[in-house]
């Protein structure tokens, strides 16, 4: 009986943590690609794209797309999360960037869940309004 109360004790720790990871925050993985873009890092910014991203690109050409179309999120000196919500096709985090040339827009990113972890599956971006 004890053994099966452990066994039982062990699995719901593992559930749990499981639940644990695919519930943390999406927008931590989108800074996280920010400070490795920052860095140049672009193994690492490349390891938080979805599959399905990485299918048509490696991290070179990830690079070239987001100096070329983004240069505001290359080259990121602030980020702020406005929103986040969830919809069918995965969830979505709204920000306002601001890059090394002075100019600041409103990215809206969408993440999957993959393998219990949030993976950036792509990036719109706009120029942010004015707040002032």
């Amino acid at each position: 009986m004890r053994h099966a109360v452990a066994t039982l004790i062990a699995l719901i720790v593992v559930v749990t943590s499981g639940a644990a990871v695919a519930a943390a925050d999406p927008a931590e993985v989108i800074m996280e690609q920010l400070d490795a873009l920052e860095r140049r890092d672009l193994r690492a910014a490349y390891e938080l794209t979805s599959t399905g991203f990485r299918r048509g690109h490696h991290p070179v050409s990830l690079a070239r797309m987001v100096h070329r179309k983004y240069p505001e999120i290359a080259t990121s000196v602030a980020a702020l999360v406005l929103d986040q919500f969830q919809r069918s096709d995965g969830w979505y985090v709204r920000l306002r960037v601001t890059g090394a040339n002075g100019k600041t827009v409103e990215a809206l990113y969408r993440l999957v869940l993959e393998e219990g972890a949030w993976r950036v599956d792509g990036v719109e971006t706009r120029a942010a309004p004015d707040l002032m």
